[in-house]
C-alpha cells in the first residue's frame, strides 16, 4: 500500500537513491535526475501548451527557438517549479512529523522497495492489492495526494495552526457560493412533455426531429405535443439528492435539468421507454440541509486552498542554491541514467 509512513520507514531504515545534486531548496538536496522527473512529468503539458501557442507544420524540436526561450528551457522552468512546490509539501510534512527527511531519493528507494516486497509477494501466491509493480509515476502521485491529506489534518487541528479552518470560514465559504454546494438539497420543478417510446428507429428518429424543430422555433411544450401521437405535459419534481444510477436516465435527466436556469428547456432525451422534454418551472434550495450535506467537503476545500496559499508564501520566500544555468543543462534522457 502506498503511503507516506511507507516513505518514513524507508528513511528510517537507511535507505537511499541517487542522483547528482545541483544545489538545494530550502536545505533539501535537489538532484539532476529529480529535475529529469518533473521534465518528464510535464513534458505533454508544455508540448501541448506550445502547439496551442505557436503552432507549426515542422516535426516537434525541443530546441526549436520561440523568441527567446525554447520548448526545453519552458520544460525546464516549469519542471523546477513544480519540483519546489512538491518539495515545500515534503518539508511540510518534515516538520510536521510525517516524515524524517524531504529528499526525493527517499521517495525513490520507498519506491523501489515497495516493488520489490510486491514481487516477493507475488512470488510467493500472496494476495497484493493493487498492482503487482507500480509505475514511479503512479506511485508518486499517490505518495503526494496522500502527503497533502496528512498535512490538511495535521495542520488544521488547533486555531493557531495555519490551516484551521473553523465553523464561520465554513459558513462563509457556503454563503458565497451556495448553488457550488446545494446540488443534493435542491428540488427542481419541471413541466415534462413525454412521448411514447417510437416502435422503430424510423419513428424514433421522426420524432427526435419533431421534437426538435419544435424547440428551435421556440414553442410552448403545450403546442409541441399537440403534433405528437401520445404525448402529454405534466408537472414533475425532481429531488437532486435522489440515488440513481451513474449514466442512467434518470442521472442523465438529473443532470440536465440542473444547468438549466428558470425558464429553460432541456433538449430531448430518452428513458424508461419514452422520450422526454423539460423545462425548469422552479428550484429551491434548502439551505440549512445544504449546509449540513457539504459541511466536511465545503471545509476540506478552504484548506486545500490555505495549504496552496501555504505552499506558495513557502516557496516565495525560501532559500535556494540551485543554479539556473546547471538547471537548463538538464535533459529528459537524464530520467533513466
Amino acid at each position: 500500500m502506498v503511503t507516506v509512513a511507507a516513505v518514513a520507514g524507508l528513511v528510517a531504515a537507511g535507505c537511499s537513491g541517487s542522483g547528482a545534486n545541483i544545489g538545494h531548496f530550502d536545505g533539501v538536496p535537489v538532484t539532476r535526475q529529480e529535475v529529469a522527473f518533473y521534465m518528464d512529468l510535464l513534458k505533454r503539458d508544455v508540448q501541448n501548451q506550445v502547439s496551442l501557442e505557436h503552432p507549426t507544420d515542422e516535426p516537434w524540436d525541443w530546441d526549436r527557438e520561440l523568441g527567446d526561450t525554447t520548448p526545453l528551457r519552458m520544460l525546464q522552468e516549469a519542471a523546477w517549479e513544480r519540483l519546489q512546490q512538491d518539495k515545500t509539501l515534503l518539508i511540510l510534512g518534515q516538520e510536521s512529523g510525517l516524515l524524517p527527511a524531504a529528499d526525493f531519493d527517499t521517495v525513490v528507494a520507498a519506491f523501489d522497495a515497495e516493488n520489490q516486497a510486491r514481487a516477493a509477494a507475488s512470488a510467493k501466491g500472496e494476495i497484493v492489492f493493487g498492482p503487482t509493480q507500480y509505475a514511479f509515476t503512479e506511485y508518486y502521485g499517490s505518495v503526494m495526494s496522500r502527503l497533502r491529506t496528512d498535512l490538511g489534518e495535521a495542520l488544521s487541528k488547533t486555531a493557531d495552526q495555519p490551516l484551521y479552518t473553523s465553523d464561520a470560514e465554513v459558513l462563509a465559504t457556503f454563503e458565497t457560493d451556495p448553488d457550488a454546494w446545494s446540488a443534493n438539497a435542491t428540488t427542481y420543478r419541471v413541466l415534462r412533455l413525454s412521448v411514447p417510446g417510437p416502435q422503430t428507429p424510423a419513428a424514433r428518429d421522426a420524432v427526435m426531429a419533431q421534437l426538435a424543430a419544435g424547440l428551435d422555433a421556440g414553442e410552448d411544450l403545450e403546442s409541441i405535443a399537440q403534433g405528437l401521437d401520445g404525448a402529454e405535459v405534466l408537472e414533475a419534481t425532481l429531488q437532486g439528492g435522489e440515488t440513481v444510477s451513474l449514466h442512467s436516465p434518470e442521472a442523465d435527466e438529473l443532470a440536465a435539468v440542473s444547468a438549466l436556469a428558470v425558464g429553460e428547456r432541456t433538449p430531448a432525451f430518452e428513458g424508461a421507454g419514452e422520450i422526454y422534454v423539460d423545462q425548469l418551472i422552479s428550484k429551491e434550495v434548502n439551505s440549512q440541509e445544504a449546509l449540513q450535506e457539504y459541511r466536511v467537503r465545503i471545509r476540506d476545500s478552504v484548506i486545500a486552498e490555505k495549504l496552496d496559499t501555504l505552499v506558495a508564501e513557502r516557496v516565495a520566500r525560501a532559500d535556494t542554491d540551485v543554479d539556473p544555468d546547471v538547471l537548463h543543462t538538464i535533459e529528459l534522457k537524464e530520467l533513466n541514467q
